[in-house]
């Protein structure tokens, strides 16, 4: 079991892909694609983590949260 926290996560500009991988040997992965306004908790509880890519031409411009 993970010790990781819940992070609030928004985007404030730009687009990006964020990729789950569940599975080591799963790399095809899970994509969702994220825009302007979308907030969602951050959280890797399991899993082989994840990888994220801009897709906007513009600037790319998140706000995160981390509680203590």
């Amino acid at each position: 079991m993970s010790t990781a926290a819940r992070v609030p996560f928004g985007i404030l500009e730009g687009t990006m892909i964020l990729k789950y991988f569940r599975l080591y040997a799963d790399l095809s992965g899970e994509s969702r694609e994220k825009r302007v306004g979308d907030v969602w908790h951050m959280e890797d509880r399991g899993g082989h983590g994840h990888h994220t890519k801009v897709t906007s031409e513009s600037d790319f411009e998140a706000a995160i949260i981390q509680y203590e």
